[in-house]
């Protein structure tokens, strides 16, 4: 069953680059600095986690999304809830 489920967002995953890649400039440009930068976030999250032993930043979609929307405050601003 898991296998299945697995294979499903694999295929979902490829239809969406599929219309993506289909779609007009504009479009693939807005996808691929959005993606770039869920990316960026996702990296400095990482990378938070594997430097720091007290400080642990869950690699979520909200997290992501506000690190990457927000860059560096917004990572700052999670740590500082993270240890409260």
């Amino acid at each position: 069953m898991q296998f299945l489920q697995n294979y499903l967002w694999l295929i979902a995953g490829l239809l969406l680059v599929l219309l993506i890649s289909l779609a007009s400039g504009r479009l693939r440009h807005v996808c691929a600095v959005l993606g770039l930068n869920a990316l960026s976030g996702l990296a400095l999250l990482a990378a938070i986690n594997m430097l720091s032993a007290q400080l642990f930043l869950p690699l979520n979609g909200v997290t992501v999304a506000v690190s990457s929307l927000l860059g560096l405050p917004g990572v700052a601003a999670l740590a500082v809830l993270a240890l409260v």
